[in-house]
């Protein structure tokens, strides 16, 4: 119940930002806040138990900000009539890179900072990555602000 709720409160602060930034800008202050979330949850889990809910809190909510961003990525890069596949295309993706990571034995011998900073790591790569971006899919549409 808790995870529905904040991926709803994601969703309106898109919704609220969207209108004012361009979309280049605000995927990369989502990815960037997913990677920041990701830091803060390892540094509260360091600090002890008694940080325990931020440790939770933190990277769900940063999660869902991405999450909603990628999926209006994944609808603007689609080609029309196929909006569905590229989303079914993009929420599949963290699956097949966790399982070419071989994601049980992964996580079993990284440890939880190694891990955390390897996904802060790939949204830093990520943030990069819009720059490569068509312009058909970063330039402002109508419903974009600026």
């Amino acid at each position: 119940m808790l995870a529905a709720t904040r991926k709803t409160a994601a969703a309106g602060i898109y919704l609220f930002a969207c209108r004012r930034l361009r979309f280049a800008t605000l995927l990369r202050l989502a990815l960037g806040l997913k990677g920041l979330a990701l830091v803060l949850f390892w540094l509260a889990l360091r600090a002890g138990a008694e940080q325990a809910t931020l440790a939770l809190i933190t990277p769900t909510a940063g999660d869902a900000l991405a999450t909603v961003a990628l999926i209006d990525l994944a609808m603007r890069a689609a080609p029309r009539g196929r909006e569905a596949f590229g989303f079914i295309l993009l929420a599949g993706f963290p699956h097949v890179v966790t399982s070419l990571f071989g994601s049980t034995t992964f996580m079993v011998h990284a440890s939880l900072g190694g891990v955390a900073w390897f996904g802060a790591g790939a949204a830093v790569a990520a943030i990069a990555a819009v720059s490569l971006l068509p312009p058909a899919v970063s330039s402002p549409s109508d419903n974009d602000g600026g």
